[in-house]
């Protein structure tokens, strides 16, 4: 029993260890994702440094509105809500 089971560990494939940037891609989803996290993060710091105060202010029209919600089901309140 003990040839047969050296036998087959002796078959099976050996996962090759790639370098270190090989298995952040594979952890990532591969280069369309991290093609992607990286637009992601360039539009981000673009976004961030073309704030302007023009947009700040104009933003600023929202800053009263809220949304009550209540404490008796939290959330989950929002998914009750009809229209």
């Amino acid at each position: 029993m003990a040839r047969v089971l050296d036998d087959a560990l002796a078959e099976m494939p050996t996962p090759a260890r790639g370098s270190l940037w090989r298995q952040v891609l594979g952890a990532l989803g591969g280069w369309p994702a991290a093609a992607g996290l990286a637009a992601t993060a360039c539009v981000g710091l673009w976004v961030g440094g073309v704030m302007s105060e023009e947009f700040i202010v104009t933003l600023g029209i929202f800053e009263g509105a809220s949304l009550d919600v209540g404490s008796d089901f939290g959330a989950f309140d929002l998914l009750l809500v009809d229209g």
